[in-house]
């Protein structure tokens, strides 16, 4: 332009001008049209990069802008482009980076909605709120500027704002679908996912085809574990979701059967429905094809666990035991509730060290699993270790709320597990012999909810336990007021009927049981014990004695037998005994055959036997007894008998052929398990002219209880009469025994039905007969008490022994072995 003005300026000729003016404006035009190309060729090229981009062509797009930008990086329409296009594409570091270079406040709506939206997928929460908040400003009639906002504030944590905002929206918009879609999102995000719900359905109901509101829905009510009614929508919607996500949906629908079939039913009739309909589902799944072969090797996996699971519910231990043993040959991993599964069907199967230990696995992948810890706690039981048992569910209590607040819900609701563990607690100290402390637990419990069921069966067994069987009736039928079809109270209740004595009834009752719940442990072993009552019974003791006085006789030796018959029309049985006694007296050897038969009465209030007997000694005698023992209620009783020919005649006696008849009248009061009381009288009339007067109080008073050892204080102090002395026989003009001592009774082994008990007692007091003064008395006794099954039981053991008679003291040995056999 400069070369073009000096030579206008210097030319003389108007010619020469004209042709200058003409150059000039050609070169003018010339550049205009190359500058106005350039814009164009820009303009089309960023055209074209953002059509690409609009199909999808994201990498298109940005081969075409960046090359432009780098040539062009001033120009400010191109940059609005490529932060448009990077956005779209998700390349936020790219647009980030070109928005630090523009001035947002001016950019076009376009590049403001693009720009907030890569900075919210940076996590540049406070920047993409400002972005969005001036954008709000500038455009507020573009509202999904707000839903942006809304998203952002949820992202960023600040989710009450974003629902206060969500909220308004829908309530000034509620035709657009956007905002119900932003306020799920907030409302999940706040831990509410029934307003989440709730706005997912407000969109279907609009748009019944909405894929994202089906999506959320589908997944919410996953979330909120109604799997069942999530994959019923999947499978009506299948669009709606990816193929592995239908298989995990229907994996999570198996679970909840199971779950489900684990809860109590609505009815105990229909307790195996959901678990078999559990197996059916599941069964299903190992059907389709994303379960087949080596690429549905997971599916197939968890379906089995799944299986393992329901099979556990509908009381199959056995089963899950194999597929336990299977797995874990395959090597698979298992998770926690395949390892509980596996562990509560090693239990019922009677293997508690292996359930033990996989128990102890499982709560190592979850150590605040309620199934795992509550297993433990049984499993412990089983185990005999009472103390860590006590002791675990003791530090579980703690960690359930009294009160739940589900789904965020402001409404409290009682947690039933808590119930469940302090019960669990209360019961520990029960199976440990502390009934006193379970018996307090259960009280308190029970005042707190007097009509709980599962509260008045526990109470009822623990009064039961205790001794107490008209107690334990009467709080069990409270419960069976309240809930007739209760299985545990109907079980206490024909366990309280065979305690009173009430056969027919319970007979009734176990029956019944039986055939509703035959899978039961609680009921199988109510109806072994009900077989074992119906059998018929041999019981035989005999004892051998030594020692160094001549009173009551020398190496004596005594054994009787008794057999019962199966009980005859319910409260009856028949008997028939044999019995023989022998012991060297000064004046020569004794002996005595007795040969027996009567009947055995049993009823709530009366426990009567009647018999006759024939007495072979030094002379025969034929003997009739009756005795019994009523009882007034669970604390007092009075024991009675008449006797001809007493069989506590002394042998002494009868080998001088000497007879006598006996009256035998007391009261009983039992308190509970570890304390009693008992005042008896007996009046016998010999045939020598004797008439003899006993009185004795007696007692038991339990001082120490634990799991394996007992210790309990016993005293006896006696006083007799004689109205004659000097006879054949030991019959002192009138004497007086105390005698008090300890026992220490120590399980040493048991294995469910199995026990092996070793028992000491020592006992010592001082014995004073009129004309002889007193002197001490001792005795020792060690003995071994073995159970096998509760059909067959024998106690034997040895002891020694400082008598008194006429002021001489006697020391014997002797031994002694019981039997008891059911058959």
């Amino acid at each position: 332009m400069i070369l073009f003005k000096c030579l206008y300026l210097h030319s003389k000729h108007a010619f020469l001008k004209n042709i200058i003016i003409a150059l000039l404006c050609v070169f003018i035009l010339t550049w205009s049209l190359a500058c106005t190309a350039g814009d164009t060729g820009i303009i089309l090229s960023r055209q074209k990069a953002v059509d690409l981009a609009r199909h999808g062509d994201y990498r298109g797009a940005i081969d075409i802008l960046d090359p432009l930008f780098q040539l062009n990086p001033d120009n400010i329409d191109l940059i609005y482009d490529y932060i448009a296009v990077q956005s779209w594409a998700e390349d936020d570091t790219g647009a980030a980076a070109l928005i630090k270079n523009i001035n947002m406040t001016k950019a076009p709506l376009f590049v403001v909605e693009a720009g907030a939206k890569s900075l919210r997928r940076l996590k540049n929460w406070d920047e993409a709120i400002k972005v969005y908040k001036m954008g709000i400003s500038r455009f507020p009639e573009h509202l999904q500027m707000k839903a942006g906002l809304i998203l952002t504030l949820t992202d960023s944590g600040q989710t009450k704002e974003a629902m206060e905002l969500a909220n308004e929206m829908v309530i000034r918009n509620p035709d657009i679908i956007d905002f119900y879609m932003v306020l799920a999102y907030a409302a999940e995000a706040n831990n509410e996912p029934f307003i989440a719900l709730k706005a997912c359905q407000d969109v279907l109901a609009k748009n019944e085809g909405h894929r994202e509101a089906r999506y959320r829905q589908i997944m919410l009510l996953n979330k909120l574990e109604a799997f069942a009614r999530a994959y019923e929508l999947a499978l009506q919607y299948p669009d709606a979701l990816t193929p592995e996500e239908m298989i995990r949906l229907q994996g999570d629908a198996n679970a909840m059967a199971v779950r489900w079939g684990g809860l109590p039913p609505v009815s105990d009739a229909e307790r195996f429905i959901d678990c078999r309909h559990a197996l059916e589902l599941i069964e299903k799944t190992l059907d389709l094809p994303g379960c087949q072969g080596p690429e549905g090797l997971n599916c197939q996996i968890q379906a089995r666990f799944d299986r393992m699971a329901a099979w556990n519910d509908c009381a199959q231990p056995q089963k899950v035991v194999e597929e336990y043993e299977r797995l874990a040959g395959e090597g698979v991993n298992l998770p926690g509730y395949v390892l509980e599964a596996a562990a509560g069907a090693m239990l019922n199967v009677r293997r508690p060290e292996d359930a033990f230990e996989l128990y102890c696995k499982a709560l190592e992948i979850n150590p605040k699993s309620y199934q795992g810890r509550t297993g433990l706690f049984f499993t412990l039981i089983e185990r005999e270790n009472y103390s860590d048992a006590i002791s675990h569910i003791d530090k579980t209590v703690p960690d359930q709320p009294v009160w739940l607040y589900p789904g965020g819900s402001r409404v409290p609701r009682s947690n039933w597990r808590r119930q469940a563990v302090e019960t669990y607690a209360a019961l520990g100290r029960f199976f440990g012999d502390d009934l006193a402390e379970a018996e307090h637990r259960f009280t308190l419990m029970r005042n707190e909810a007097p009509a709980n069921p599962d509260l008045l069966r526990e109470l009822g067994t623990i009064y039961l336990s205790r001794g107490w069987p008209r107690r334990s009736q009467n709080v069990l039928q409270l419960g069976l007021a309240l809930s007739p079809e209760h299985r545990g109270l109907r079980t206490g209740k024909a366990e309280s009927h065979l305690s009173c004595r009430q056969y027919r009834e319970a007979e009734t009752e176990i029956a019944a049981l039986l055939e509703e719940y035959p899978e039961n442990s609680q009921v199988q072993r109510l109806d072994r014990s009900w077989r074992v009552h119906n059998m018929r019974e041999l019981r035989v003791d005999t004892t051998i004695s030594s020692g160094n006085g001549n009173i009551y006789g020398d190496k004596e030796w005594e054994i009787s037998t008794k057999v019962f018959s199966q009980p005859v029309n319910y409260n009856y049985r028949i008997f028939a005994g044999y019995s023989h006694s022998q012991a060297q007296f000064l004046e020569g050897d004794g002996f005595l055959n007795s040969y027996s038969m009567g009947m055995e009465y049993l009823s709530p209030n009366l426990e009567a036997t009647i018999g006759t007997g024939f007495n072979d000694s030094t002379s025969n005698h034929a003997g009739l007894w009756a005795d019994g023992l009523w009882h007034l209620d669970d604390y007092w009783s009075i024991p009675f008998g008449i006797e001809k020919y007493s069989r506590d005649t002394p042998l002494r006696a009868i080998h001088n052929k000497i007879r006598a008849n006996a009256i035998n009248m007391g009261v009983n009061f039992r308190a509970h398990e570890g304390s009693a009381l008992s005042l008896g009288g007996q009046f016998m009339d010999f045939s020598d002219g004797n008439k003899r007067t006993r009185l004795t109080l007696s007692g038991t008073q339990r001082l120490l209880t634990l799991p394996r050892h007992k210790v309990r204080a016993f005293g006896e102090i006696s006083a007799s009469n004689n109205s004659r002395s000097g006879g054949p026989y030991f019959n002192p003009d009138s004497d007086l025994g105390i005698t008090g001592g300890l026992e220490h009774l120590w399980r040493i082994y048991r294995r469910y039905e199995k026990s092996f008990h070793q028992r000491v007692r020592l006992s010592g007091g001082n014995y004073w007969q009129q004309g002889y003064g007193s002197s001490y008395t001792m005795g020792l006794e060690y003995s071994f008490i073995i159970e096998l099954g509760n059909r067959f039981s024998i106690t034997y053991g040895a002891g020694r022994n400082r008598s008194v008679y006429d002021g001489k003291p006697e020391r014997s040995n002797n031994a002694f072995i019981s039997l008891n056999w059911r058959f």
